[in-house]
Formats: C-alpha cells, structure tokens, sequence
C-alpha cells in the first residue's frame, strides 16, 4: 500500500541520517588521553562539517599530567583559530596540520592554511577590533602558559599560520 511506502521511505530516509551522523562521529584521532581526545575529535568533527582536511600526528598521551582545564582552554582556542581561518579559503586551500607529541615535554603544534597574517613579538597583528565573543583567544592562551616554564612561538610563511607550543609535563595548579 501507498502509506506502508511511505513509512518504509521515511524509515530508509531516518536510517540513512543516522549513518552518516555515525559515520561523521567516528573518532579522528586516539592519544589514550580521554580529555585530549574529546578536544582534538571534536575540533576534527567541526573542521570536517567546513570541508577543512585535518591531519594528525599523536603518540601516546596517558601519561600527560598537564592541567586538564588548561590544556582545553590552550589546545580549544588554537584549534578554533586555525579552523575560523582556513573556513574563509577556498575549500581546496583547507587544511590543517595537527601534532601532539608527549616525550619530556609536551609538543603541540597547529598548522593552518590561511590568508597573511602579520605576527609581532610573538603576538598576531590585527586591525581588526574586539568584541565580546571575538579576539581574547590567544591572550588566553598566553596568560595560561605564562605560569609554565614554556615555548610559545607564532608565526606565518608562505600561506602557513602556525602556533607551537612546548610545555614541562608537570601539573602546576
């Protein structure tokens, strides 16, 4: 019958939504870091719905004991940052680079296409006013890391955008 039809079509239709939401969830990266995790999948999962291709590069990070809440706020706000700048590309320009390497330090780098940026004293440059939800990113990340004994450089070549980051593995309250 025509309304069985339609069911089964509304059915197949629900099912088909529900397989590609799965298939859009299905975790971009491990690090054996429940919270790092969280972070970098779910900033994959944006970047991915704004056709941004991300790559990684991770090794084992259970035995991070960096301040949780600190390393969302510093790894959250680069992320975003380097997402917002490669969405204003042409989508075949979109790509970011992602590493996350724990030895005696932590290493964290953020690598983004974007259009030239002017970095000064290790600050970006911007003509650009703040407002309230826009511009306080990096100052947040520098207030954070300013209680670390750490490496922080920005810098932009040829297209590229990149924040890195060079953290004592300690947990500092």
């Amino acid at each position: 019958t025509r309304r069985s039809s339609d069911l089964l079509s509304q059915a197949e239709d629900y099912l088909r939504q529900l397989i590609r939401q799965q298939t859009d969830r299905v975790l971009a990266v491990s690090t054996h870091n429940a919270a790092l995790d969280a972070v970098l999948n779910q900033k994959a999962f944006l970047a991915k719905r704004q056709d941004i291709d991300v790559h990684f590069v991770v090794n084992d990070l259970s035995g991070l004991t960096i301040q949780t809440g600190d390393l969302a706020v510093i790894l959250g706000n680069l992320l975003d940052n380097a997402i917002e700048a490669c969405a204003k590309l042409p989508e075949q320009q979109r790509t970011m680079e992602v590493k996350a390497i724990l030895q005696d330090r932590f290493l964290f780098c953020v690598r983004n296409r974007t259009t030239p940026v002017k970095v000064s004293a290790g600050k970006v440059v911007s003509g650009a006013r703040r407002d309230r939800s826009h511009g306080y990113g990096l100052a947040n990340v520098a207030a954070i890391l300013s209680k670390y004994d750490c490496i922080y450089d920005l810098s932009y070549r040829d297209g590229w955008f990149q924040a890195l980051v060079e953290l004592p593995n300690t947990l500092i309250p």
